[in-house]
């Protein structure tokens, strides 16, 4: 029992209070005086009543006394622990499964430790009678066994655990094992090798060694100036301080098959980034550039998972688009260049711009842009633009009105990315001709109800047909033209992949505009219903391919590395995520007012009683 306020013992006093009131109560006197008959019969009966009077005053003391005591307890509010903090129903153990518990010293890595340690956790626990729950926090949080009570099944369950190579879902473990203490009182145990500043109401158990350090690449990249690479080396080492000897391979330099080498050699100290410069290269263009480091007095890190690193991006994608107009539209040759330059760190864009029918090409372009005069067939083998189109090409199963004039402003159709920063009502026109009928096409844009700009976007066709003759209409004066034109580039020509590196577990989006499209690794093959998002699970190189409509495979590579974060084998982290969420179990107290309240009620009646009969 716990007093929540001890001072109400004080009301106790009250027994000596009540003691000195007896002390001071006058006593009965034998006197002699004259008898009479009536005296000697009281006597007689005083005589029968003088052992229960002695009796009911005994118990009308002791009701006084366990009044004041009562009321005493009653002052001092106690409470009664009905359940103990040490009463577990079962304890929870939560391994970091990230990627730095990979990092080995005294012949074991730190995910075999915790392991190991949690195994002998798991069997001292089970013989106590408290089952175990774990749960591996790896890439994505999970259970490897929840209320156990049979260490052969813990057993089974720890020898399929696999430590990652991706940051660990910590608090995603915190949220399971939150979930099982919701139900039942637990203590939550977690093993990594990471230290934390508060753990809050978690039981750390740190699994790291001494003897743990790391000498890592964390970022390789290639900048383009005067259109040459520099290319630069973020490296560091952490536990110790080393001088690393960093090696550079860059490869398929120059549209040859040439492999162009340097190194460096470089001073780190513990815990401090180090960038490394390689200039004056003479690469324009590569295929990939391939880093490694190596510690110049020979020892072997700990964690030997990022010692490579290899950069790719470095040869640009070619993009052939043909201009075809028997009357060329300068505000069209602007709004094309636009587009080379913008995306001249994606593409290599080659232009074509023939006037004469003879040097038009049908075929070995990506894009297709015909104005006022158009093909007798539709091109197969790239994204097709019709401008203001005089008749159809076979294989575009669309009609046309004739040409109505007028003053006209065009209002918006569905809602596409080719628009996305273009106001339709902006653009006007005093010709154009309708879009009566078009299968399979989507209207971006109408001018009074009637169709003027269409496009269609899958496996069978990739075309846009636009009914407005530019120089009839303000379009080509807007800087919405250009933007539109950069807008259907990324729409029916997008970037397989927006960087050429990720982390592992990163999510990855996937855009093509081919088909076949499949991640390849090694000797597997992964199929990609394209767009997709995905994160690789291992680092390494891979590549994207997908089958153009020409035919040709394009390919995309990319590197996924260990998070940088990961590298830092000695980080300190101020808190564990997810940690709010669990509570250290505690010792559960529930009030008796009430029962003693009752209790003092029923001593005051009693007392009151045995009062009312002593004058009987």
């Amino acid at each position: 029992m716990r007093l929540l306020l001890p001072l109400g013992l004080l009301a106790l006093l009250g027994l000596l209070v009540l003691l000195i009131i007896y002390l001071i109560k006058p006593s009965y006197q034998n006197k002699p005086i004259s008898s009479t008959y009536i005296w000697r019969e009281s006597l007689k009966y005083r005589k029968k009543q003088k052992t229960d009077s002695i009796f009911r005053n005994l118990l009308i003391i002791l009701c006084q006394i366990l009044t004041i005591v009562l009321a005493a307890f009653i002052l001092s509010m106690p409470l009664v622990q009905i359940y103990s903090a040490d009463d577990l129903d079962q304890n929870i153990l939560v391994i970091d499964g990230s990627a730095n518990m990979r990092a080995a010293s005294n012949g074991s890595t730190r995910f075999e430790r915790a392991v190991s340690q949690a195994r002998e956790f798991a069997e001292e626990s089970i013989g106590r009678n408290v089952p175990v729950s774990i749960i591996l926090a790896g890439e994505q949080a999970s259970y490897v066994v929840t209320e156990e009570s049979s260490f052969e099944a813990v057993e089974e369950g720890l020898a399929t655990a696999q430590c990652s190579y991706a940051a660990g879902d910590i608090e995603g473990a915190m949220r399971l094992a939150d979930a099982l203490t919701e139900k039942s009182n637990a203590q939550v145990y977690y093993y990594t090798g990471t230290e934390y500043r508060n753990a809050g109401d978690i039981n750390v158990i740190d699994v790291s060694s001494e003897n743990d350090w790391n000498a890592c690449i964390l970022d390789v990249r290639a900048e383009s100036v005067d259109n040459y690479y520099s290319f630069y080396v973020d490296v560091a080492v952490y536990g110790s301080s080393k001088y690393l000897d960093i090696s550079l391979a860059v490869n398929g330099t120059n549209d040859g098959e040439e492999t162009v080498t340097a190194q460096s050699r470089t001073n780190c100290t513990d815990g401090e980034t180090i960038t490394v410069k390689f200039p004056d290269l003479g690469v324009y263009r590569f295929e990939d550039a391939a880093v490694s480091i190596r510690v110049d007095d020979g020892t072997v890190d700990s964690f030997e998972s990022d010692d490579t690193f290899y950069l790719y991006g470095g040869k640009k994608e070619t993009i052939r688009i043909q201009y075809a107009s028997s009357l060329q539209n300068n505000f069209f040759t602007g709004a094309l260049l636009v587009l080379q330059s913008t995306y001249a760190d994606r593409w290599d864009i080659e232009l074509s711009m023939p006037t004469e029918a003879e040097e038009i090409a049908m075929s070995g372009y990506d894009f297709y842009i015909f104005e006022h005069s158009m093909p007798s067939a539709m091109p197969t083998d790239g994204v097709v633009f019709l401008v203001n189109p005089s008749t159809v090409p076979r294989g575009l199963n669309i009609s046309l009105g004739g040409n109505i004039s007028g003053d006209f402003t065009m209002t918006g159709g569905v809602v596409n990315p080719i628009m996305n920063y273009i106001d339709a009502t902006a653009i006007t026109a005093t010709i154009y001709r309708p879009i009566t009928t078009a299968e399979g096409f989507e209207t971006l844009m109408y001018c009074e109800s009637d169709s003027v700009f269409t496009v269609r976007n899958d496996e069978d066709m990739k075309a846009a047909i636009l009914t407005l003759n530019l120089n009839t209409s303000n379009l080509a004066m807007l800087y919405q033209f250009p933007t539109m034109i950069v807008n259907m580039f990324d729409y029916f020509i997008p970037q397989t992949i927006q960087d050429n590196v990720f982390d592992v577990g990163e999510e990855i989006a996937i855009q093509a505009r081919g088909t076949d499209v499949k991640v390849v690794c090694g000797q597997s093959e992964t199929a990609v219903q394209v767009p997709a998002t995905v994160s690789m699970s291992m680092p390494g190189s891979y590549t994207i391919t997908q089958v153009l409509a020409t035919g040709r495979r394009a390919e995309a590579d990319f590197y996924v590395k260990i998070a940088s974060s990961e590298s830092n084998l000695n980080r300190i982290e101020d808190e564990i995520p997810g940690a709010s969420l669990i509570e250290k179990p505690e010792d559960i107290e529930s009030d008796i007012y009430l029962w003693l309240a009752v209790a003092l009620f029923a001593v005051l009646f009693l007392e009151r009683f045995l009062q009312a009969r002593e004058k009987i």
